[in-house]
């Protein structure tokens, strides 16, 4: 018989894996393509003296991806920018109860987000870009997908804790 702690953390292990590895590429991927497209349409304007349509558009499309993905990674190792100046002359108790509420506070934030942000993606379905013809709910998926994964960083880097505040292994 398996104890259940073992097969919780588990599965807690193999989740952040695998959230780490698809926001890790989505990172990498998008960067790549948005430099290459970019490069392409400088390439094609000024070299070639003739223009492309679309690549403008795929890097605007990109973009959400990078930025909702990165916007994951940072909330992983809680890297987003915040102000110290306060919070480091707190007491320490002071100091964890206001940390706690940030965190809550951001939590409901992004869960709001993601309630809005699906139903406006569902409504975009028949939508397309200019050029390429995206369907725009894909924009919007990008919101969806970002904002999930900094819920699950959150969920996690709580769940992932001990009861003395360090980390359990992933």
């Amino acid at each position: 018989m398996i104890p259940e702690g073992f097969v919780v953390g588990r599965i807690y292990r193999d989740v952040m894996r695998f959230a780490n590895k698809l926001f890790s590429g989505i990172v990498v991927i998008t960067m790549m393509l948005i430099v290459l497209s970019v490069f392409v349409q400088i390439f094609f304007r000024y070299v070639l003296g003739s223009p492309l349509v679309w690549t403008e558009e795929f890097a605007k499309f990109m973009f959400p991806w990078l930025v909702f993905s990165g916007a994951a990674l940072t909330s992983r190792i809680q890297g987003h920018i915040r102000v110290d100046y306060f919070a480091d002359r707190l007491p320490k108790r002071v100091r964890s109860i206001t940390d706690k509420f940030v965190t809550v506070g951001t939590l409901i934030f992004c869960v709001l987000v993601v309630v809005y942000a699906v139903p406006l993606a569902e409504s975009q379905k028949g939508m397309k870009s200019t050029a390429m013809e995206i369907p725009l709910n894909y924009y919007t998926l990008s919101i969806v997908v970002g904002l999930l994964g900094i819920i699950l960083y959150i969920l996690g880097g709580r769940l992932g804790k001990d009861k003395k505040g360090r980390e359990k292994g992933v």
